[in-house]
């Protein structure tokens, strides 16, 4: 008797296991922030780079030259950068396009000392590299100018062995 009822409570819950309709969520990356703001944060800004990740689709946000694309990659240009370390902004836009306030989340969240210290470092790196470009364009240019001469000395003229 024992045994009949443990096989129909197993059928039972078998039956309704199998019936009933599992949701599939699927789990935002490990950079994204804990589960009780998952509801409230539709979308993840990260000013630095200037892209979005949907949270809801599992999409990534970014502009390509003046259209903006939806990949569920990460932009190629940010593969190497760690997300967890860098600034995020969690933003609560009910739209699915959150680039079309791009301007104001760049004026709002670029700013910031960080960001500012950061591009200062930039735009000094980028003057000392183009010093280096300029002091090696000027060596070729003085070296190609005195083979020129030493050439021009000799009166343009090869010696031929015999």
């Amino acid at each position: 008797m024992k045994a009949k009822k443990f096989i129909i409570a197993f059928v039972a819950i078998l039956a309704l296991t199998l019936t009933v309709p599992v949701e599939t969520v699927a789990t935002p990356p490990p950079w994204a922030p804990a589960h009780g703001y998952r509801q409230k944060t539709k979308h993840i800004y990260f000013p630095q780079q200037n892209f979005y990740y949907d949270l809801n689709r599992g999409v990534y946000i970014y502009a390509n030259g003046r259209n903006w694309v939806t990949s569920i990659a990460i932009p190629p240009a940010y593969r190497g950068i760690n997300l967890r370390l860098v600034p995020q902004v969690e933003l609560s836009i009910v739209s699915n396009r959150p680039y079309i306030y791009n301007q104001d989340h760049r004026v709002k969240y670029w700013n910031s000392k960080a960001q500012k210290e950061h591009f200062k470092r930039m735009e000094k790196n980028r003057k000392a590299y183009y010093k280096e470009v300029n002091k090696a364009q000027k060596q070729y240019h003085k070296n190609k100018s005195k083979a020129a001469k030493k050439h021009y000395k000799n009166n343009g003229k090869v010696k031929k062995n015999r």
